[in-house]
């Protein structure tokens, strides 16, 4: 399924996604190793970094991997917008999110640790930028780390008495 876009044989690159996508530029031109390095499939941002993403989730689900269930999920969130943004899915970006929740919630962990912050997301949707790559988002003026987007997901917490 993903052979297309991947190299098992390399000892470093493992994804080869496409760069274009009719006609246009998709992501950013980064080496993405090992298969589930799903930091820098969202930092690489575009449409097929998206659905590598959703392929991870696929995945985990079907060998009973939790914890990589959860990451993924929450990377596909923190990913979302890229794939929204496109003329293709802009107008139906709502229905595909609905669609991805329905099998963000077939894993009783992931369902019940995370959820999509809606508004969070719409907002990175439409916003005028959008940046996934982590060296071309602004520095805080004080601690000059890069700044991270908005997080677009919720955790859950366990409130401790004191």
């Amino acid at each position: 399924m993903v052979s297309p876009y991947s190299d098992n044989n390399d000892d470093l690159i493992f994804w080869r996604l496409p760069e274009i996508y009719k006609g246009e530029d998709d992501g950013i031109s980064i080496p993405i190793i090992l298969p589930d390095n799903l930091d820098m499939l969202y930092q690489r941002g575009g449409i097929f970094s998206f659905i590598a993403i959703l392929y991870i989730v696929r995945r985990s689900e079907s060998e009973g991997d939790a914890y990589l269930h959860l990451e993924a999920v929450k990377h596909a969130y923190k990913s979302f917008p890229s794939l929204a943004r496109h003329q293709d899915f802009i107008g139906h970006w709502q229905d595909i999110l609905k669609a991805f929740q329905l099998i963000h919630l077939r894993v009783p962990t992931s369902a019940l640790l995370v959820q999509p912050d809606i508004d969070i997301i719409k907002k990175q949707i439409e916003s005028e930028h959008f940046i996934t790559l982590r060296e071309l988002r602004p520095r805080h003026p004080l601690t000059h780390r890069f700044e991270d987007n908005e997080t677009p997901y919720k955790e859950a917490t366990i409130p401790f008495n004191d």
